[in-house]
């Protein structure tokens, strides 16, 4: 891991690990978990979250956290192509909604097409954020072969 550029910098880190993880439906629920197991440009793609076939509107994946944190940017990755899942998925645009513990919406943005690289969503620092819910408002390709929505990796650069 890089040190981070500045003091202030380093009062931020992903704290999406430490989340417990919901979906709208799943392909593979063994795989829910890679949303946030830090292995997006090294790991297995078949370990991506991929929603259950042909369940492409309306899918969601939710992060919540055991206590309030302080959001800075969340950071969402596209699924690489090719590998044995042939896979084609591009995540064309989502919404990022953060949440306070009684699910009551503090902030929301809309982002377009997502990088495998990692395509930041800078919300600033609010505070109470207990819940973090990225929705797949439009995607296309495929995963195996199967229309799915898909998303590499989430994470939550915050603090508690």
């Amino acid at each position: 891991m890089a040190v981070p550029a500045s003091d202030e910098a380093a009062k931020w880190s992903n704290l999406a690990p430490g989340a417990q993880v919901s979906v709208s439906s799943s392909r593979d629920p063994q795989s829910n978990d890679g949303v946030i197991d830090r292995r997006v440009q090294r790991g297995e793609i078949y370990r991506y979250w991929t929603s259950a076939a042909d369940k492409v509107a309306g899918q969601w994946v939710q992060l919540a956290f055991p206590v309030q944190v302080r959001r800075a940017t969340v950071r969402l990755y596209n699924p690489r192509s090719g590998d044995k899942a042939n896979v084609s998925v591009q995540v064309r645009r989502a919404t990022v909604r953060l949440l306070d513990a009684n699910g009551a919406e503090l902030a929301s943005k809309q982002v377009g097409a997502l990088d495998v690289a990692g395509t930041d969503v800078a919300f600033g620092d609010i505070a109470g954020v207990r819940s973090v819910r990225v929705e797949i408002d439009e995607v296309s390709g495929t995963f195996y072969g199967l229309k799915v929505a898909s998303i590499a990796e989430i994470e939550v650069i915050a603090r508690g």
